[in-house]
């Protein structure tokens, strides 16, 4: 009954409980999420310097204190901070800061407390009870979350009784055996601010720069200040005495142009497009104060949002009334241009202008067509009107000659472009002679070429030319794509960002396309773009989205991470042999670029993505004191980049080019040169292909110097030899390589049909794509000795003067795949790229069109997880049973049955005592029928370990209602061990030397003894270790007498402790089952064996 009725409880309230309606906030109240987040160094610090304006002092301080502090394992005392400045210079903003880069939730956590003076303790008189509420709030914060953190805001208008409850927690030592040393506290304070500013404008007046401002010297004077006044609360306090603050730091008051980076930063914040001028427009609203210099923000950053936000209102109001006039002034145009075709129509008429009928056929059109082009053509005909006629006559025929647009101009009198093509480089003239209109005086930023400029012609992509150009293309190098429509307000406004953007991405080499919805619906369609506007990127097929606010920099960090992650390698001192060495192994040269920017710049990666196919890219930092040796050792010039790229010899760079601003035309030709290494393997039909290209014109004959060979180590010296004649050889119609037979066994075959075996040197020439090739072997084969590298020597110089000694033709196979195999790590990549793609449309698109499914998969999830609940419920009412069937069990010899042993745990905990003379005669002697004491074997250097280990291994059998956990300490109580386990001779076997035999002294932790104390019987555990002791293999490996001996002894250290009670569990399960064996006894030791000896 009652599980019916939790039943009709819980699905009662299942639809109360929707995806829709927030069904994450649901589990919140199950599952606290609000823990603490990973502290990294290097995003704390790249938050500061992204969201802090104007404050390196600030900066510098905090970075360094509170990154010690977090990586400190155990701190001295609390991390205290006393931030001092004038308002709105960013001091509760950095507090925000260091909460998110700490806590999941940031600011919101719960471990993150905020006081603000005059709202938590408006009234003076109840400092008293203030004072209490505080010291009991913060202790009990710290003792439950001790990584908590206080925020204490106007620390200058605080009591000084309220600052002086504080002041335990911030001492060196334990307040009531609760430490409070990984807490954080961070007090806020408007004084000294007229100080601060003093100091700062005084030093802008003697021509110093703001970042000249050393915080050493602010620091002790705001010390000072403080220290003086009498209004200050910190000065009736005694917490400045004691000097328990850690840093007094000091915020300076912000610029114009400080205000006008957090507009910016606010822009990014609401996802508005960055525009600049309503930044102006921001920042010049902002008062200014200063004595007579006027320089200073009054309120800095302060209700900057409110005025953005009112500002940007009012933009918008601006636009919606221009896009209205400019909605009346493009019907006009429109009825304009109405009358102008139809005008036009009557004007023009192919048939007219060719002379032909209807009914001419294509061959009559096509005839007439010749005639007047060349009676008409403007370098012919010097009539004045012979272009216009010229023009009029080729788009007559443009129509005629395709059916589709003669039977468009057959039917309806018009094409699509049917205007007055004799006139079209004039302005219109429309009604009559006098009425005279000129489109470039409305400037329509609607369906207007003339706007379209940028974004027209050039960029326009069509269907065709997407698959046939751009996906091709987009596997050497990646694409940015704008979806956008005539009639898209938010396309005006992304429009100067990505202009700018796309001047900045072209030169490196980006493709840029530019699909307009109204003429490319297909294309929109196949790209699934369904609105507009829309950014999206294109890299080896694939199409990504962008999904966050249009700025350039969001722009530019998109097209680096579409590109893959594994292009550049991190070169340093300690891993450039290795990287350099992998030559052989890639079939590839190797580039090295140095640079002074920490990260890879985004030329080189796009030109490692280029060639990923060819050359293999690694980058190293000029920086990084880890690479001081590659400088030294390549004399590189640290003031320019420089690019290096490595052959077969892994000590000299083939071939070298520095340069201060590094260009793609450049970079292009420089790695278009190195491509192939002197004598590269062929591993691939591709590679053969353009190392040996097919025979096109007499001049321009290609000869393949081909060695067939082995990779044994018996092939080493020929291979070398081959590989100095190919360095000596660098001439172009020579190309050298090399092919392993093994690998390349068809195509070897052909060639050495009428030779032995390799190693084998074949000259031969591609005469066609289908394989054939004429060669000739080198006689004698090839070892690499000076008779072989002269006689092939003579070989070549007969070949320059008479290429008729190739006499040999054959068709040769195409060439096998040798990194065929890497086939399975490319699609690894290929479904993690899948899974990427996948995560990212759920995270960012199409989740209305999703909401049925994932209410489906909640709802599934959630039934299920009632369900067990439900199960769990049931199951503990089940275990009230009669106590006439508990006691019928009790009297069964196995110590439970099977409803016993599938019991789950009643309790979280395991509850386990101490067995003691105290403890003896109830846990044993006079234990009840039908129970059994479990009982683990100890010492005081293992016990908490041991019971660690015990507690998780028995925690399952924890429900049964017959077992008692004990442990038994053998330091204490080392006879009584001894006395029981003489009835256990037959389990006692117990390697010991000859020592341990004279002594008696036998390791019992770790025993485990099940004593079943009304029949007199026990059950004996020994342990057996299943972990990896590495002095134990070394002493059988070297089959010494003293192995097992070893073992023995070993079993002290800590990691083979915790091994020892690894298969508990399944003794365990035995005992429950009935099936260990009994051992007997005729009485339990006295108390006198079981008492300590004092």
């Amino acid at each position: 009954m009652k599980s019916g009725k939790l039943c009709v409880l819980f699905f009662s309230l299942l639809p109360l409980v929707t995806v829709e309606a927030g069904l994450f906030d649901f589990f919140d109240v199950f599952f606290d999420k609000d823990d603490l987040r990973p502290f990294d160094c290097e995003d704390f610090e790249k938050d500061l310097r992204e969201s802090l304006y104007g404050q390196h002092i600030a900066l510098e301080t905090i970075l360094k204190a509170v990154s010690w502090f977090m990586r400190d394992p155990e701190p001295s005392k609390p991390l205290v901070l006393s931030f001092h400045g004038p308002t709105g210079v960013g001091k509760s903003y950095v507090s925000k800061i260091i909460a998110r880069n700490i806590f999941k939730k940031g600011e919101k956590s719960n471990h993150v407390q905020t006081f603000i003076s005059d709202y938590h303790f408006p009234h003076k008189k109840e400092a008293t009870l203030y004072q209490t509420q505080l010291r009991e709030w913060i202790y009990g914060n710290v003792s439950s979350f001790p990584r908590s953190m206080f925020i204490f805001d106007e620390m200058d208008k605080m009591n000084p009784q309220l600052i002086d409850a504080i002041k335990p927690f911030l001492d060196y030592s334990d307040v009531d055996k609760v430490s409070f040393h990984n807490a954080i506290f961070i007090f806020i304070s408007h004084a000294p601010g007229n100080l601060i500013v003093n100091m700062t404008l005084d030093f802008l007046k003697e021509g110093k720069e703001r970042k000249e401002i050393h915080g050493q010297g602010l620091e002790t004077q705001i010390f000072q200040h403080i220290l003086n006044d009498k209004n200050n609360g910190f000065w009736n306090s005694s917490l400045l005495g004691q000097h328990l603050v850690d840093h007094f730091i000091a915020f300076l008051p912000l610029e114009l142009k400080h205000v006008r980076q957090c507009v910016l930063a606010e822009m990014a914040y609401l996802n508005m497009t960055k525009d600049f001028d309503l930044a102006d427009k921001v920042t010049k609203d902002i008062k200014l104060f200063a004595p007579e210099e006027n320089i200073f923000a009054e309120k800095g950053c302060k209700s900057i949002r409110q005025k953005l936000v009112l500002l940007s209102q009012a933009a918008e109001l601006m636009v919606m009334m221009r896009m209205v006039v400019a909605l009346l002034s493009v019907l006009m145009v429109c009825v304009l241009l109405m009358h102008a075709t139809v005008a036009n129509t009557g004007e023009f008429d192919p048939y007219k202008v060719l002379g032909v009928t209807r009914s001419a056929s294509q061959a009559e059109i096509k005839k007439v067509y010749k005639r007047l082009a060349k009676e008409w053509h403007p370098d012919k005909n010097k009539n004045p009107e012979a272009e216009d006629m010229f023009i009029k006559i080729t788009k007559s025929y443009e129509i005629l000659s395709n059916e589709e647009k003669r039977a468009t101009f057959d039917r309806y009198g018009q094409t699509d472009n049917t205007h007055s093509y004799g006139h079209s480089h004039h302005r219109f003239r429309h009604f009559h002679d006098n009425f005279f209109f000129d489109e470039s005086f409305f400037h329509f930023p609607f369906n207007n070429k003339g706007g379209q400029d940028f974004a027209g012609s050039k960029y326009t992509l069509h269907f065709n030319q997407y698959v046939n150009e751009v996906v091709p293309d987009s596997f050497k190098r990646p694409y940015l794509i704008k979806i956008t429509s005539d009639w898209c307000l938010s396309c005006i406004h992304i429009e100067p960002v990505w202009k700018e953007t796309v001047q900045d991405l072209e030169p490196l080499g980006i493709g840029i396309g530019v699909v307009d919805v109204g003429y490319e619906r297909r294309l929109a369609n196949h790209l699934g773009a369904h609105q507009t506007p829309s950014i999206l990127g294109v890299v080896n097929s694939k199409v990504t989205f962008f999904h966050y606010a249009v700025v350039k920099e969001h722009l530019m960090q998109f097209v680096e991470d579409l590109l893959p992650q594994r292009l550049v390698e991190k070169v340093t001192d300690k891993n450039n042999q290795e990287f350099l060495k992998r030559w052989h192994e890639l079939n590839k040269p190797h580039v090295l670029l140095f640079d002074q920017v920490p990260s890879v710049p985004l030329l080189y990666k796009l030109t490692a993505f280029a060639y990923k196919d060819y050359v293999q890219f690694g980058y190293v930092d000029q920086g990084l004191s880890e690479t001081a040796d590659l400088l030294k050792r390549f004399n590189i010039n640290t003031y320019a980049p420089t690019m290096l790229v490595f052959k077969e010899d892994v000590e000299k760079p083939a071939d070298i080019i520095q340069a201060k601003g590094m260009k793609k035309q450049i970079i292009d030709e420089f790695i278009s040169n190195n491509k192939f290494l002197l004598a590269p393997r062929l591993v691939n039909q591709n590679l053969f292909d353009e190392l040996c290209p097919v025979k096109q014109f007499h001049r321009r004959r290609k000869y393949c110097v081909l060695l067939i060979t082995g990779e044994e180590e018996s092939f080493a010296t020929g291979n070398e030899a081959f590989l100095s004649l190919a360095s000596a050889n660098t001439n172009d119609v020579l190309r050298f390589a090399y092919i392993y037979q093994r690998h390349q066994q068809p195509l070897c075959d052909i060639l050495l049909k009428n030779n032995d075996g390799p190693p084998q040197v074949v000259i031969l020439e591609r005469r066609n794509s289908a394989g054939k090739v004429l060669y000739k072997p080198v006689l004698g084969g090839w070892n690499g000795s000076k008779e072989d590298k002269h006689k092939l020597l003579e070989e070549l110089e007969r070949l320059q003067k008479d290429p008729s000694i190739l006499n040999y033709d054959a068709i040769l196979p195409e060439l096998n795949n040798e990194f065929a195999s890497m086939f399975l790590i490319r699609w690894i990549y290929t479904a993690y790229d899948f899974l990427s793609e996948i995560i990212d449309d759920l995270l960012h698109s199409n989740w209305r069109e999703m909401m049925p499914l994932l209410s489906l998969i909640f709802s599934a999830l959630f039934i299920l997880f009632g369900t067990v609940i439900i199960q769990a419920f049931s199951d503990s009412s089940e275990e009230k049973q009669p106590k006439a069937k508990e006691s019928s069990k009790c009297e069964n010899d196995s110590p439970s049955t099977s409803n016993t042993s599938s019991r789950p745990p009643r309790k979280s905990f395991v509850e386990v005592t101490e067995l003691t003379d105290i403890t003896y005669t109830s846990n044993l002697v006079k234990l009840r029928p039908g129970h059994i004491n479990v009982v683990l074997v100890l010492s005081d250097a293992t016990k908490n370990i041991l019971l660690s280990k015990f507690a998780k291994e028995v925690y399952s059998f924890t429900g049964s209602l017959t077992l008692h956990f004990s442990f038994l300490n053998v330091d204490k109580h080392n006879e009584w061990m001894a006395a029981v386990l003489e009835y256990a001779q037959d389990a006692m076997q117990i390697d010991m030397d000859e020592d341990d035999l004279a002594s008696r002294k036998v390791d019992y932790t770790g025993y485990v003894l099940a004593l079943n104390g009304h029949k007199k019987y026990l059950c004996l555990f020994k342990p057996v270790y299943t972990g990896e002791d590495l002095e134990s293999k070394q002493e059988e490996e070297e089959g010494g007498s003293r192995s097992r001996k070893g073992m023995t002894r070993s079993r002290s250290t800590t990691l083979q402790i915790h091994h020892k009670l690894d298969r508990l569990g399944l003794w365990m399960e035995r005992l429950m089952e009935g099936t260990l064996p009994r051992y007997y006894v005729p009485a339990w030791p006295g108390l006198d064996k079981i008492t300590v000896n004092k």
